[in-house]
């Protein structure tokens, strides 16, 4: 929007340039001419456009947008950032917390506060995404404060609004979802900024929904693209952000999706036990607090693997990360964790071939996302969670999750239709958890006699999310528990959703293929990398040391992690394939220059280079196919980490040539390690026998010489 004030700056800038030449001043004449003549229409379009432009979804309006002809200003913008209450009561004021950002070189003062909520329930979850995209609406103004606001430059200003109950006419026996908006201008309205979020009337004491939630924790893309790769244990894996997701998670009774590899970061006190140890009764007895429910831990399999995409060329491999989490399971009941491995956490779209690969692999249940399984007919509400999908072999027992709420709790709008050639848009934390509560409260409002199950899931929903954007572990925590809080929600975890009755619905048939980012040339891209070093690899140090190997890093480039992220995939298979060139020559025999030998016994000096982050033993198995040069042993040696040692190789010679022999490196197991390294010798064996005699018969030669000459010398004297 073009201000006034701007405007005023905009023509200032062309009449100055019409004193600087003729020709520039005439050009200048009509360019102002004609921004004249149109500029009164650009201002009203502006205007009457300005009310219907909607956020950004990150719920931050600027006053930001000029022409190519000026320059870009920095915006002013609007968050509401917290409600006093996630839920409106009856009798308890409603409080609003809100930040004015100024970025702008001069100071702002707002004159007008005016708050307006819509005049009746929405009636439709498009209706909900479609206010917080900033759509029209009716609303009633409800709330006025002329009370000036002043912004300093490059500042924020946190306030606060009180609305008055009694001026919200809503009350719990029309309970439901209503969109309320912030808006602050000046005087002139010249500058001007709104913001939304979404009000939810607590309806009291109502039936309640069975509702779980589960959270997907693996490693994600930035995990392995933002470092670069080393031999440091897990070097690539942000365990930090992991760990701070699970704490926030604890007394959340949110069900946890992990992979084998972070298991071991699991909170005994908290995952000790599962739903089947508690009874109907205390399941039934809704209290604001989820800890008498057990949240359920499911495994995925090592590195959160496309079973998929691998199955048909690798799946031997399948198999082996299938086993790993079964082995973890093994493992965490020694803490008294119980952790299942029949569920499997599916892609965001699936395919028939998933399925099946599926449940060949031994799974007994699935989870999947409603952006890949739907109802085959349009329905005017939403589906329940629970269902079941035809395999190969019968079918298998499915729970679905709710894609565009799961988007909301991860902290992302769904577009009713594509905004900036995207579906998705971030939202605040406050519009993350409001919108999740309002999809919830509408979804039960659809069909409010109807137990439906409802499944939500966090970054799992379908989506190709940047961890980047990803709402942090606290916001997460919120909105789980106020969800979990709301009274039409009774939380249950995992095991207890797969209990509830299953619908009969017929859905819409999956496609036969699954489209992955993993195709089978990278597959082969990171098998073929990781056997250019598995020599080295095999050595008994590496093997036995903390590192990581190089099967692990480059496994993790099957992860379901990358779904959505090809440029990224492409960047991590270049980085690997680089590292595993690097990795296969970490030791290596350095070059040298032509080597003499004189002698008939002597050692021969072998420069090795050890690049490992620890010591390792080797063998030096020389070969020679001349006459002139035996071959006493191969020497052992350790090489000591990072650094250059000189192995010697003991010889015999016989003769005089130029000779070849090549030298490997082998483990102690045999393994070869290195390419044959040639060093050329040149033999010269019997010189050191004739220098020898040279050197004898010269002594001989001076004791004669010098003895006639003292005998000479003593008969003169006589």
């Amino acid at each position: 929007m073009i201000t006034s004030e701007e405007s005023s700056k905009t023509h200032t800038h062309y009449w100055w340039g019409m004193r600087k030449s003729t020709v520039y001043r005439f050009f200048s004449f009509f360019i102002v001419t004609f921004i004249l003549g149109i500029f009164p229409l650009v201002t009203s379009v502006s205007s009457n456009a300005y009310a219907n432009v909607m956020n950004n979804v990150n719920t931050q309006q600027a006053l930001l947008t000029e022409d190519d002809t000026t320059e870009k200003t920095e915006p002013i913008s609007l968050e509401i950032t917290a409600l006093n209450t996630p839920l409106v009561e009856d009798n308890t004021d409603v409080v609003i917390s809100a930040r004015i950002t100024n970025m702008t070189e001069e100071p702002i003062h707002f004159t007008n506060s005016r708050i307006s909520l819509q005049n009746t329930n929405e009636s439709a979850r498009e209706h909900a995404l479609s206010f917080l995209e900033f759509n029209n609406s009716e609303l009633t103004e409800i709330y006025t404060d002329s009370n000036t606001i002043t912004v300093e430059p490059k500042k924020t200003h946190d306030f606060s609004l009180t609305i008055p109950r009694s001026s919200i006419e809503w009350n719990k026996k029309k309970w439901g979802v209503r969109g309320l908006e912030l808006d602050m201008s000046n005087d002139d309205t010249s500058a001007r900024i709104t913001d939304r979020t979404l009000l939810i009337m607590n309806p009291g004491e109502i039936r309640q929904t069975p509702t779980s939630i589960a959270v997907i924790i693996n490693a994600s893309t930035d995990d392995y693209t933002k470092q670069e790769y080393s031999y440091k244990a897990n070097s690539n894996v942000d365990i930090q952000r992991i760990t701070t997701l699970l704490k926030a998670l604890e007394k959340t009774a949110a069900s946890v999706v992990i992979e084998p590899e972070f298991a071991h970061l699991l909170n005994t006190d908290v995952y000790s036990s599962l739903s089947s140890t508690q009874t109907e009764d205390n399941m039934q007895e809704k209290t604001n607090s989820t800890a008498s429910i057990s949240p359920t831990v499911l495994l995925t399999p090592q590195y959160d693997a496309d079973i998929d995409a691998l199955y048909d060329t690798k799946k031997d491999l399948v198999t082996q990360f299938v086993d790993k989490a079964k082995t973890t399971a093994e493992e965490l009941k020694k803490t008294s964790i119980s952790a299942l491995t029949n569920t499997f956490v599916a892609p965001p779209f699936i395919s028939q071939s998933t399925v099946d690969h599926a449940q060949s692999l031994g799974y007994t249940r699935l989870i999947t996302s409603s952006e890949a399984y739907y109802p085959k007919k349009t329905l005017s509400y939403t589906p329940s969670a629970h269902t079941h999908i035809s395999t190969s072999n019968g079918n298998i027992d499915t729970l679905v999750s709710d894609s565009i709420a799961s988007s909301a709790l991860s902290g992302f709008l769904r577009h009713v239709s594509p905004h900036n050639n995207s579906l998705y848009s971030s939202l605040s934390s406050l519009n993350s958890q409001q919108l999740t509560l309002a999809l919830s409260a509408l979804t039960y409002l659809e069909r409010p006699n109807d137990e439906r199950p409802q499944l939500l899931t966090y970054e799992r929903a379908g989506l190709s999310y940047n961890s980047d954007t990803l709402i942090s572990a606290d916001t997460l925590r919120n909105n789980i528990t106020a969800l979990f809080q709301a009274p039409w929600i009774k939380a249950q975890n995992i095991d207890d959703l797969f209990s509830t009755q299953s619908n009969t619905l017929t859905y819409t048939p999956l496609p036969q293929k699954n489209n992955s980012t993993l195709t089978q040339d990278h597959i082969t891209t990171v098998l073929n990398s990781i056997s250019t070093c598995q020599n080295v690899d095999s050595l008994k140090e590496v093997a036995q040391s903390a590192y990581t190997s190089t099967k692990d890093f480059g496994f993790r480039n099957f992860s379901l992690s990358w779904n959505g992220h090809q440029e990224k995939l492409v960047t991590s298979l270049e980085d690997f394939s680089t590292y595993t060139s690097a990795r296969a020559k970490a030791i290596s025999i350095a070059d040298s220059s032509d080597i003499n030998v004189i002698a008939k016994d002597t050692d021969i000096p072998v420069h090795i280079r050890n690049d490992l982050p620890v010591d390792v033993s080797i063998s030096a198995v020389t070969e020679s196919w001349n006459a002139h040069i035996k071959i006493k042993n191969n020497p052992t040696a350790t090489l000591p980490a990072s650094s250059t040692s000189i192995v010697r190789i003991p010889i015999s010679a016989k003769g005089s040539g130029n000779v070849s022999i090549d030298v490997n490196l082998h483990t102690s197991d045999g393994i070869t390690i290195t390419q044959p390294h040639t060093l050329h010798i040149r033999v010269r064996a019997e010189w050191e026998s004739r220098a020898t005699f040279v050197i004898i018969g010269l002594l001989i030669f001076v004791f004669v010489f010098g003895l006639i000459q003292s005998i000479r010398r003593k008969f003169s004297r006589k």
